[in-house]
């Protein structure tokens, strides 16, 4: 019996992604996050990459575990396109959010 990667209707599923995320300061902006994301994302190595506006988190997705010569490249591409590239982020465990709740006052009938 041959065993093989492909299911029975033909496709293959060789590739396990693994996400990775990196920390880039300066990213304020849709406009910043256009220019990070094209750039990371321009990488052969990068098969999927998000950046968040404000935090500066960017996720790159990859086939292979990253490996010390792919964060240099990363910090390269990010200090080549005009932003500072701080490494990678660590996830921090942090209570839940709040949200304020937000109240009206409420509306008393008159008097009378």
């Amino acid at each position: 019996m041959s065993h093989n990667c492909c299911t029975s209707d033909g496709s293959c599923h060789t590739s396990t992604e693994i996400k990775t995320i990196y920390k880039v300061d300066g990213v304020g902006s849709a406009h910043c996050q256009g220019i990070v994301a094209k750039a990371v994302g321009g990488l052969d190595e990068i098969t999927a990459v998000d950046v968040e506006i404000g935090t500066g988190l960017v996720t790159v997705t990859t086939a292979t575990a990253p490996d010390e010569a792919l964060d240099a490249l990363i910090a390269k591409t990010v200090d080549e396109a005009g932003y500072d590239f701080a490494g990678r982020a660590t996830p921090a465990r942090s209570p839940a959010r709040r949200c304020p709740v937000l109240t009206r006052p409420s509306r008393s009938a008159p008097a009378g």
